[in-house]
Protein backbone atom coordinates (compact mmCIF):
# COMPACT_ATOMS: atom_id res chain seq x y z
CA UNK A 1 0.00 0.00 0.00
CA UNK A 2 1.08 2.96 -1.11
CA UNK A 3 0.27 6.63 0.98
CA UNK A 4 0.73 9.93 -0.54
CA UNK A 5 2.31 12.66 1.12
CA UNK A 6 -1.04 14.90 1.10
CA UNK A 7 -2.49 11.52 2.63
CA UNK A 8 0.58 11.59 5.59
CA UNK A 9 0.14 15.19 6.20
CA UNK A 10 -3.89 14.86 6.59
CA UNK A 11 -3.25 11.70 9.00
CA UNK A 12 -0.79 13.87 11.19
CA UNK A 13 -2.85 16.27 11.92
CA UNK A 14 -6.11 14.78 12.34
CA UNK A 15 -3.84 12.45 14.92
CA UNK A 16 -2.75 16.00 16.49
CA UNK A 17 -6.26 17.37 16.30
CA UNK A 18 -7.11 13.77 18.36
CA UNK A 19 -4.75 14.05 21.13
CA UNK A 20 -3.60 10.70 19.94
CA UNK A 21 0.61 11.82 20.21
CA UNK A 22 1.54 11.96 24.04
CA UNK A 23 5.10 12.36 25.22
CA UNK A 24 5.96 9.68 27.37
CA UNK A 25 8.10 10.14 30.76
CA UNK A 26 9.92 7.63 32.59
CA UNK A 27 8.08 6.23 35.69
CA UNK A 28 10.92 8.21 37.76
CA UNK A 29 9.97 11.69 36.87
CA UNK A 30 9.60 14.03 38.75
CA UNK A 31 5.61 14.60 39.50
CA UNK A 32 4.30 17.64 37.94
CA UNK A 33 3.64 20.90 39.71
CA UNK A 34 -0.07 21.60 40.16
CA UNK A 35 -1.63 23.59 38.28
CA UNK A 36 -1.75 27.28 39.50
CA UNK A 37 -4.19 29.66 38.35
CA UNK A 38 -1.83 32.71 38.39
CA UNK A 39 0.99 31.65 36.77
CA UNK A 40 -0.92 29.22 34.40
CA UNK A 41 -4.15 30.54 33.29
CA UNK A 42 -4.58 28.94 30.44
CA UNK A 43 -5.66 24.78 30.14
CA UNK A 44 -6.20 22.83 33.12
CA UNK A 45 -8.67 24.71 35.38
CA UNK A 46 -8.24 26.65 37.95
CA UNK A 47 -8.11 24.64 41.40
CA UNK A 48 -9.13 27.35 43.27
CA UNK A 49 -12.11 28.62 41.39
CA UNK A 50 -14.82 29.26 43.14
CA UNK A 51 -13.21 29.23 47.32
CA UNK A 52 -12.81 31.92 49.33
CA UNK A 53 -10.29 31.71 51.57
CA UNK A 54 -10.27 35.19 53.46
CA UNK A 55 -12.31 33.69 56.03
CA UNK A 56 -10.18 30.39 56.29
CA UNK A 57 -8.18 28.65 58.97
CA UNK A 58 -5.28 31.19 59.87
CA UNK A 59 -2.11 29.56 59.24
CA UNK A 60 -0.02 32.26 60.05
CA UNK A 61 0.90 36.27 61.10
CA UNK A 62 3.12 38.39 60.77
CA UNK A 63 3.73 42.21 60.58
CA UNK A 64 5.69 44.33 58.12
CA UNK A 65 7.20 47.96 58.87
CA UNK A 66 8.70 49.86 55.61
CA UNK A 67 10.16 52.89 55.77
CA UNK A 68 11.41 55.11 53.31
CA UNK A 69 12.16 59.27 52.89
CA UNK A 70 8.35 59.95 50.90
CA UNK A 71 6.37 56.59 52.10
CA UNK A 72 5.75 54.13 54.98
CA UNK A 73 3.75 51.11 55.87
CA UNK A 74 2.83 50.43 59.64
CA UNK A 75 0.12 50.22 61.83
CA UNK A 76 -0.05 52.34 64.99
CA UNK A 77 1.47 55.64 63.85
CA UNK A 78 3.82 57.56 66.15
CA UNK A 79 3.41 61.36 67.60
CA UNK A 80 6.54 62.00 64.70
CA UNK A 81 4.13 60.22 61.86
CA UNK A 82 6.26 57.27 61.49
CA UNK A 83 4.83 53.56 62.01
CA UNK A 84 5.67 52.05 65.51
CA UNK A 85 4.14 49.22 64.60
CA UNK A 86 4.14 46.92 61.03
CA UNK A 87 1.41 45.90 59.31
CA UNK A 88 -0.57 42.62 59.95
CA UNK A 89 -0.17 40.15 57.24
CA UNK A 90 -2.38 37.09 58.00
CA UNK A 91 -1.97 33.75 55.59
CA UNK A 92 -5.16 31.86 55.25
CA UNK A 93 -6.35 28.47 53.60
CA UNK A 94 -9.65 27.09 52.81
CA UNK A 95 -9.39 23.55 50.79
CA UNK A 96 -5.54 23.31 50.17
CA UNK A 97 -6.22 27.24 48.98
CA UNK A 98 -3.98 30.05 50.30
CA UNK A 99 -4.34 33.89 50.64
CA UNK A 100 -2.20 36.47 51.99
CA UNK A 101 -3.75 39.33 53.64
CA UNK A 102 -1.77 43.11 54.52
CA UNK A 103 -3.55 45.24 56.22
CA UNK A 104 -2.56 48.33 57.95
CA UNK A 105 -1.70 52.37 57.53
CA UNK A 106 0.38 53.80 54.25
CA UNK A 107 1.51 57.23 55.35
CA UNK A 108 2.68 59.76 52.50
CA UNK A 109 4.77 62.99 52.81
CA UNK A 110 6.06 65.41 50.23
CA UNK A 111 5.20 62.69 47.26
CA UNK A 112 2.93 65.14 45.30
CA UNK A 113 2.17 65.38 42.53
CA UNK A 114 3.05 61.47 42.40
CA UNK A 115 1.05 58.85 44.28
CA UNK A 116 1.79 56.22 46.20
CA UNK A 117 0.70 52.27 46.45
CA UNK A 118 1.89 49.15 47.80
CA UNK A 119 2.96 46.50 45.65
CA UNK A 120 2.69 42.61 46.58
CA UNK A 121 4.85 39.92 44.65
CA UNK A 122 3.48 36.42 44.73
CA UNK A 123 5.26 33.73 44.60
CA UNK A 124 5.57 29.71 44.90
CA UNK A 125 9.21 28.35 46.54
CA UNK A 126 10.01 24.88 46.77
CA UNK A 127 12.88 24.71 48.48
CA UNK A 128 12.40 27.96 50.61
CA UNK A 129 15.95 28.73 49.52
CA UNK A 130 16.57 32.67 50.86
CA UNK A 131 18.59 33.22 47.82
CA UNK A 132 15.44 32.66 45.41
CA UNK A 133 12.06 33.39 45.80
CA UNK A 134 11.17 30.56 43.74
CA UNK A 135 8.31 30.54 40.54
CA UNK A 136 6.85 34.34 40.23
CA UNK A 137 3.07 33.95 40.24
CA UNK A 138 1.92 37.84 39.59
CA UNK A 139 1.83 40.91 41.31
CA UNK A 140 -1.50 42.64 42.93
CA UNK A 141 -1.39 46.61 44.13
CA UNK A 142 -2.94 48.55 46.54
CA UNK A 143 -5.18 51.01 46.13
CA UNK A 144 -3.23 54.51 45.34
CA UNK A 145 -2.73 57.55 47.76
CA UNK A 146 -2.91 60.61 45.46
CA UNK A 147 -2.34 63.47 47.83
CA UNK A 148 -3.52 67.32 47.00
CA UNK A 149 -0.32 68.73 48.45
CA UNK A 150 2.89 68.57 49.55
CA UNK A 151 1.91 67.47 53.12
CA UNK A 152 1.60 64.27 55.45
CA UNK A 153 -1.44 62.02 54.13
CA UNK A 154 -2.79 58.63 55.64
CA UNK A 155 -4.75 55.97 53.71
CA UNK A 156 -5.61 52.58 55.06
CA UNK A 157 -4.97 49.45 52.97
CA UNK A 158 -6.35 46.41 53.08
CA UNK A 159 -4.70 44.24 49.97
CA UNK A 160 -5.12 40.46 49.22
CA UNK A 161 -3.29 38.31 47.38
CA UNK A 162 -4.88 36.01 44.46
CA UNK A 163 -6.01 33.14 45.90
CA UNK A 164 -3.64 30.10 44.83
CA UNK A 165 -3.11 26.48 45.82
CA UNK A 166 0.81 27.51 45.83
CA UNK A 167 0.99 30.44 47.21
CA UNK A 168 3.74 30.46 49.82
CA UNK A 169 5.78 33.90 49.90
CA UNK A 170 5.76 37.23 49.19
CA UNK A 171 7.45 40.36 48.87
CA UNK A 172 6.16 43.90 49.82
CA UNK A 173 7.38 46.83 48.82
CA UNK A 174 6.33 50.84 48.73
CA UNK A 175 6.25 52.46 44.68
CA UNK A 176 6.13 56.06 43.98
CA UNK A 177 4.86 57.23 40.70
CA UNK A 178 1.60 58.17 38.30
CA UNK A 179 -0.56 56.12 36.08
CA UNK A 180 1.07 57.95 33.09
CA UNK A 181 4.77 57.71 33.81
CA UNK A 182 5.04 54.65 36.07
CA UNK A 183 5.69 53.20 39.59
CA UNK A 184 9.10 53.13 40.55
CA UNK A 185 10.09 51.32 43.63
CA UNK A 186 11.62 53.85 46.94
CA UNK A 187 13.80 51.15 48.14
CA UNK A 188 12.16 49.20 50.66
CA UNK A 189 10.89 45.34 50.56
CA UNK A 190 10.66 42.80 52.75
CA UNK A 191 10.01 39.21 52.18
CA UNK A 192 7.88 36.76 53.76
CA UNK A 193 7.58 33.26 54.09
CA UNK A 194 4.35 31.17 55.27
CA UNK A 195 4.87 29.41 58.08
Amino acid sequence: MTISLKTTTALLIVALFAGVFAIAQPASATPAIPVNPIANPIGGGDPCDGIDPTSGALLDEDTVKLQSVEVDLGSTIGIDWEPVTGASLDWREDQGCKIAQLSGVLLTNNVYPNCARIEMRQYYDSDFNDDSYGTWLGNVYSEQLCPGDYGLHLKVIDLDSEVSNLLNRVWIQLEVGTNNSGFTNVGTGKGRILG
